[in-house]
Order: structure tokens, then C-alpha cells, then sequence
């Protein structure tokens, strides 16, 4: 299903009259004014929620409806308040969707320690004659011929 056919499905057809036909006495919907709506609002996806529009994403589908109608608003009256709550909608579902990234962050009340060694506190030299070494051959039967 079509964008389109997801705003003719979701809002009523004498709003949708009204909103594409401002100036006339008209009674059906105005699709090239529809179409044009709709191609406004998937082209600002991109740009705001940092995505392509997917008509298969609910989420999508559901900002994208509220977006044509506000179009439609702005373009019909001039009104912006809609057109820019919907943008504004689109930015935070950008810092919360599915491809927000999540700052680092810790509530720890741990210090890192003083020095200035890059390398973790395990891997420090003074634990050099801590590591294990390999077993002597016969120890463990590790590089016997004949066992």
C-alpha cells in the first residue's frame, strides 16, 4: 500500500477535500496535490529522521500520515505549526529510532587509576613473572613422543 493510500485510509475524505482543494467548491480529493504532499514528506525523512522512508515501518507510516496532513495544512493556509511539529517529530524519532546512537555513560563510582599506562591493569609489567608459561615437555605429557 501506497503512502497516499495510507492518508486517504487514515483521514477523512471531507479533510482531505478541504486541505487539497482550498480555493475551490470542489468534492473529491485533489491527488496531484496528495501526490505532491506525499513526495514532500518522504523526501524530508531522509534529512530529519536520518532515514529512507519504509511503508512497511508502522512508526513510519504513522509520522508520515501526520506529515501529509500538515503539508497539506501549510500549503493550503500557510500555517507552519503543524508542518514544523512534524519536523520536530521527526528529529527526536531520529535521536530515539532504531539507528539512534546511544551516548556512553556511566553511573560507576570507580576512578581510573593515576598512571598514564595505556595498557589494561592486568597487562602492566609488574605482573610479567605472573604470566603462565607453557608446560616442559613430561610435565603434563605435552611434547612426549611415546608417551
Amino acid at each position: 500500500m501506497a503512502l497516499a493510500d495510507e492518508v486517504t485510509a487514515r483521514l477523512s475524505n471531507s479533510l482531505l477535500v478541504r486541505l487539497t482543494n482550498p480555493d475551490s467548491t470542489a468534492n473529491t480529493v485533489d491527488a496531484a496535490r496528495l501526490a505532491a504532499a506525499v513526495a514532500d514528506v518522504e523526501a524530508e525523512f531522509p534529512v530529519y529522521a536520518g532515514e529512507a522512508f519504509a511503508i512497511g515501518s508502522p512508526a513510519h507510516v504513522s509520522l508520515a500520515v501526520e506529515g501529509v496532513e500538515a503539508r497539506l495544512r501549510f500549503v493550503a493556509t500557510g500555517e507552519d505549526d503543524k508542518w514544523r511539529a512534524f519536523l520536530a517529530r521527526l528529529e527526536a524519532y531520529a535521536a530515539a529510532g532504531p539507528r539512534a546512537r546511544v551516548t556512553p555513560r556511566t553511573t560507576s563510582r570507580l576512578i581510573p587509576s593515576g598512571d598514564d599506562s595505556t595498557l589494561p591493569a592486568f597487562d602492566r609489567l609488574r605482573f610479567a613473572g605472573n604470566a603462565p608459561a607453557a608446560p616442559l615437555p613430561g610435565e603434563d605429557g605435552a611434547g612426549d613422543d611415546g608417551g
